[in-house]
């Protein structure tokens, strides 16, 4: 009896160990993708995937996928795929890799701008449907073409444009005038009603190569590709280098672009969903308002802001209230700015800047028909009967929805000192 069960034992806990390996993969198996561009050109569709290049990760070992100048090596490999449908182009990729192409850790989608305004649901299909992509993926808009920033781009510290957005994300809501979401948020906005979806927008800058570094990276002395080394010869020349940006705010209606918030129009979005960390408003020193360059700096500490919808005469009519608290930053002009009648001075200023910027967005966003601000869920939970007769006009109806915008600011500190340093007269 006592042998049976442990013949019995020993055979469960090996079945066990079969049933958990059988599908296993090994790393150095795997081709995995960090980031893709999305375009479109003539019916097809074009990825470009940028896969880790393990050779990269001792310093030597080959060069990145950096441009003709290039560069920080970078610890990549592109690789492109055409076709029809999305899942062709997948495999059509696979063809030329010598590896299995691994998807579940591609952090950005980036998609070029064209194959933004013809449409992306087959794309999002894909990505929803496939078991091996995931929802948590970010999803960009690139202003040209999505390949070229895959290829190009040099200027990050970090070795893949996927780690570069997965940095930027985390940096982005300091700033407050973009905002990366991923396609589960993208998704959920696509299927409400009254809400639009939106995208961080990206571009491609070329910059003067910072002085002292040679084309390949290294300093003085160094690199294999060129430069003032003990076996090299004659001055370096410089390149200039294609570095990736955030800039503001891709607007979808459907799963269509249909156009780009500005990066002032982009806060004001956030200002409204109350999405925002910390920011800096930029206002005029009350104490010296005619001279020029005496610029004040005050920082966002705390923001609350709340929806309010009600109906007037049929028609609903909202209240955004924005509430911020903010500490002095720094000043370009002599005085103490504590005082009661500076603070009031600057608090309005700040209140002004906030009321502008949803102001030009909101503007925009009717001028383009779409609801990025999810006014319709507001009205929809706030007036469902209201909702329920404009609802099939939405967000058409936007256009003569009546916005209204309180917004107050409060400095509530000046961190380490009250008065800028003093000159001698």
């Amino acid at each position: 009896m006592r042998r049976a069960l442990v013949l019995a034992l020993t055979f469960v806990l090996f079945s066990s160990f079969l049933a958990g390996c059988w599908n296993r993969r090994e790393i150095n198996e795997l081709a995995i993708v960090s980031a893709v561009g999305i375009d479109r050109e003539n019916g097809l569709w074009r990825l470009t995937a940028e896969i880790f290049r393990p050779l990269t990760v001792g310093g030597e070992g080959g060069g990145g996928g950096g441009g003709a100048g290039g560069g920080p090596v970078r610890q990549a490999w592109v690789v492109r795929g055409e076709g029809y449908t999305v899942f062709q182009a997948v495999r059509d990729m696979a063809l030329k890799v010598p590896r299995r192409v691994y998807w579940a850790h591609c952090t950005a989608a980036i998609v070029g701008e064209e194959a933004a305004r013809a449409g992306i649901n087959e794309m999002l299909d894909f990505w929803d449907r496939d078991a091996e992509l995931r929802r948590s993926t970010n999803i960009l808009v690139c202003r040209g073409k999505a390949e070229d920033l895959i290829v190009a781009n040099q200027g990050s510290l970090e070795k893949t444009v996927g780690l570069e957005v997965v940095g930027l994300k985390k940096t982005a809501r300091a700033d407050a005038h973009s905002r990366i979401t991923s396609i589960h948020e993208f998704l959920v906005a696509l299927a409400a009603s009254g809400a639009d979806p939106v995208a961080s927008g990206l571009e491609l800058k070329v910059m003067p190569e910072p002085p002292g570094l040679t084309p390949g990276g290294g300093g003085e002395g160094g690199g294999s590709q060129g430069g003032r080394g003990a076996g090299g010869g004659g001055e370096v020349k410089k390149q200039p280098m294609h570095v990736l940006r955030l800039k503001g705010l891709a607007l979808f209606r459907n799963d269509k672009l249909v156009g780009f918030f500005e990066p002032k129009e982009a806060r004001g979005l956030n200002w409204v969903q109350g999405d925002i960390t910390s920011t800096v408003i930029n206002v005029k020193c009350p104490l010296h308002p005619v001279k020029r360059d005496n610029n004040v700096a005050l920082e966002l500490f705390r923001l609350r802001t709340k929806l309010e919808v009600k109906e007037k005469e049929g028609r609903p009519e909202v209240m955004v209230k924005v509430k911020a608290e903010l500490g002095l930053a720094d000043q370009g002009c002599p005085g103490d700015l504590t005082k009661p009648g500076p603070t009031r001075s600057l608090e309005r200023q700040a209140a002004t800047v906030i009321r502008n910027e949803i102001e030009a967005a909101v503007a925009k966003a009717k001028n383009l028909g779409v609801d990025p601000f999810a006014f319709g869920e507001a009205i929809h939970r706030g007036q469902p009967k209201l909702w329920k007769n404009i609802e099939k006009d939405w967000p058409q109806g936007l256009k003569g929805l009546t916005v209204k915008i309180d917004s107050r600011a409060k400095i509530r500190r000046s961190a380490l000192s009250n008065t800028a340093p003093q000159e001698s007269p």
